[in-house]
């Protein structure tokens, strides 16, 4: 069978539709594995070291107080403007 004459624009046209479709097809499998991976690892370290799996209170605290807190130079701009 002969293959059909395209002129060259269509023919790269074509060829990188294909393409971008490919790379689409790849990162969007390669996202669900690289997710499905971290779950794994979650699951697996949760179940054989539940030890490692947990946060102890005082690192939780520290956490939150840290996130609550007010940046120093925000602070220091209050001050000036008071």
């Amino acid at each position: 069978m002969k293959k059909p004459n395209l002129c060259p624009e269509i023919q790269m046209t074509l060829i990188s539709e294909v393409l971008s479709l490919n790379h689409a097809k790849l990162r969007k499998t390669k996202k669900r594995e690289f997710k499905q991976a971290i779950l794994d690892k979650l699951e697996h370290l949760q179940s054989n070291n539940p030890k490692e799996y947990s946060i102890d209170d005082h690192e939780w605290f520290n956490y939150f107080s840290h996130l609550s807190s007010i940046p120093n130079h925000i602070n220091e701009s209050i001050e000036k403007i008071k």
